[in-house]
């Protein structure tokens, strides 16, 4: 299974190791910095400022969404997304 990348600004990268359920910022030096763990995300963006997005499905009845950011300075939150669409 391929990795999810993205790239900010700065030309730093953001993967997400699926194996270790890990998300890595990786410099243009090739320096990399461990920023979540335990991430279960399909996809990862990041915004102008840094912010990060790591999209994942709590799929179930509810259709519900997690989206998990990481602030540039490092705090995270989870904000749930909900379709309104019940089965």
């Amino acid at each position: 299974m391929p990795h999810p990348i993205a790239l900010d600004a700065y030309g730093r990268a953001y993967v997400i190791d699926s194996y270790r359920h890990v998300l890595w910022r990786i410099g243009p030096d090739g320096r990399r910095m461990l920023l979540a763990t335990n991430v279960d995300a399909e996809a990862v963006a990041v915004a102008p400022d840094g912010t990060v997005y790591l999209p994942s499905d709590a799929f179930d009845a509810t259709f519900r969404w997690r989206l998990h950011v990481i602030s540039p300075n490092g705090a995270s939150r989870d904000t749930l997304i909900t379709t309104g669409v019940a089965t």
